[in-house]
């Protein structure tokens, strides 16, 4: 369990944001680095493979034997209310194991700017597409902070791998609650 000291203290200035990062299979897709994935605790896809096929435990861990060791494409109800992680290996093919980052900064997470740029600060939410999105609405779950800057130069549907502060775990940094 990680302390609010663990991600705001330290032993020197500022904030420290703390790092976590773990082993999942990917499952029902393969993944690329930056790619915004959500943990599969209720085994969305399960049957799609053969490890995916074991996955009935509901205890946490073991490799392959629980829902809890599997990654998917995000779903809204997901992106809502589940754990959320971004993949850090180049690839990681359907079925197998990868490495993704529930918690920390990256310098590789894809964003999109729907409208308008990405300013350094700038509240992040993800999307089914796999990307986070400056776009904050009502009731949507802040998962990222921007750490770079994006102008949308290249068009709303440009995917680019930038800097954030994320957190995917429940709760994330909170609620934008529309006011």
């Amino acid at each position: 369990m990680t302390s609010a000291l663990q991600v705001l203290g330290g032993g020197g200035v500022g904030i420290f944001p703390t790092h976590i990062e773990a082993t999942f299979y990917a499952q029902g897709a393969a993944f690329a680095k930056g790619d915004v994935v959500q943990v599969d605790c209720v085994s969305s896809v399960q049957g799609t493979n053969a490890i995916d096929a074991a996955s009935t435990s509901t205890d946490p861990g073991g490799m392959g034997t629980s829902v809890f060791s599997n990654v998917v494409t995000p779903t809204a109800g997901g992106i809502k209310r589940g754990i959320l992680a971004v993949c850090l290996d180049a690839s990681v093919a359907d079925g197998s194991p990868g490495r993704f980052l529930l918690s920390g900064i990256t310098d590789s997470v894809f964003m999109i700017a729907a409208t308008g740029d990405i300013a350094i600060g700038n509240e992040l939410v993800a999307t089914t597409a796999k990307n986070l999105d400056a776009i904050v609405a009502p009731d949507e779950r802040i998962v990222g902070i921007a750490l770079e800057a994006k102008t949308n130069a290249g068009g709303a549907s440009t995917r680019s791998l930038m800097k954030a502060w994320f957190n995917g775990l429940p709760g994330g940094f909170g609620m934008d609650t529309g006011t």
